[in-house]
């Protein structure tokens, strides 16, 4: 019985949102964010827009080099749509980075999406990029990349959209603990949050300039 009960526990450990083994992801997402400011002078836009101009891209598609993915974001072609014939393939390859580990193996749905909408770290659907300067709230007090389970293939360029309407309902977040869900902060940590947070400051840590860091 005691060796059941201590092994219960391990599970119970292992599995709770604030485990290291579900943070290394969130982790890794935000270096690659930090290592693409370093070169580009802000993090990736939520949208990236391929070299003709015109075709939209995820920022995870974006951030692959920056992930020791650089062989992947290759094989990508840019100035295809994510869910031509060609770029479609390229779903069974999703970085392990991009898989919540709840998540079932042969899934190729990203687990990690960034906040979109006026005022948020990653800027809105139009947004060019942003730096850390304009992160006037601070980085360690404003929300990157949050957790969520949804049916989005990991290539398609489409995240969780942001309300700066302090009226509007927030966005459905989490969804893989009931306790809460990760985000990786614009420093770089990694911390969970509960779901009982107040809403209000969840909408401060969402928006990177509302003066209530």
């Amino acid at each position: 019985p005691m060796r059941a009960a201590f092994l219960r526990a391990v599970k119970a450990a292992r599995d709770a949102p604030g485990s290291s083994v579900w943070k290394n992801n969130l982790k890794q997402i935000g270096l690659a964010m930090h290592n693409y400011h370093d070169q580009h002078g802000h993090f990736p836009p939520p949208v990236v827009i391929g070299p003709d101009g015109k075709t939209p891209h995820s920022w995870r598609v974006g951030i692959l080099p920056y992930l020791e993915e650089a062989d992947l974001y290759e094989q990508y072609r840019q100035n295809e749509p994510w869910d031509s014939e060609h770029n479609k393939q390229l779903l069974a390859k999703i970085p392990a980075a991009y898989r919540h580990p709840k998540d079932k193996p042969e899934s190729t749905n990203a687990s990690y999406f960034a906040l979109v909408g006026k005022g948020t770290l990653m800027g809105d659907k139009d947004s060019k990029g942003e730096a850390i300067r304009e992160i006037t709230d601070g980085t360690s007090n404003t929300l990157m990349i949050v957790e969520a389970k949804k049916d989005v293939p990991w290539t398609k360029p489409e995240d969780i959209a942001y309300n700066a309407d302090r009226a509007a309902a927030l966005p459905q977040l989490g969804g893989w603990f009931e306790e809460g869900f990760q985000a990786v902060f614009g420093d770089g940590s990694v911390r969970t949050i509960t779901s009982t947070i107040d809403k209000t400051v969840l909408q401060n840590l969402i928006e990177r300039g509302d003066g209530q860091p």
